[in-house]
C-alpha cells in the first residue's frame, strides 16, 4: 500500500523530516512512484529546508527512483 498526507491538484504530496536510507524506505519510495504513476498522478516529498530536499533527491537517484519530486515545504 502506498501512502500519502495529501493531494493538492495533480500531486500526491508526503510531508517528510528526512528519508533514512533503510531498504524498506527504498520499497515505499517505489510503491509511492508506482501508484502515482498508475493514476497519472505526479508524488512530491516535502522537507523542512531545501537542504534536506537535496539529500533526498540524491538518495532516490541512487534507488534508481526518478519520479518523485523533492522541494521545501512552503
Amino acid at each position: 500500500m502506498a501512502k500519502f498526507d495529501g493531494a493538492f491538484g495533480d500531486e500526491m504530496i508526503d510531508r517528510k523530516l528526512s528519508l533514512p536510507s533503510f531498504a524498506d524506505k527504498m520499497e515505499h519510495a517505489q510503491r509511492q512512484a508506482g501508484t502515482a504513476a498508475y493514476h497519472g498522478l505526479t508524488p512530491v516529498y516535502e522537507f523542512p529546508t531545501q537542504a534536506t530536499a537535496d539529500d533526498a533527491r540524491k538518495l532516490l537517484d541512487s534507488w534508481g527512483i526518478t519520479t518523485i519530486v523533492t522541494r521545501q515545504a512552503n
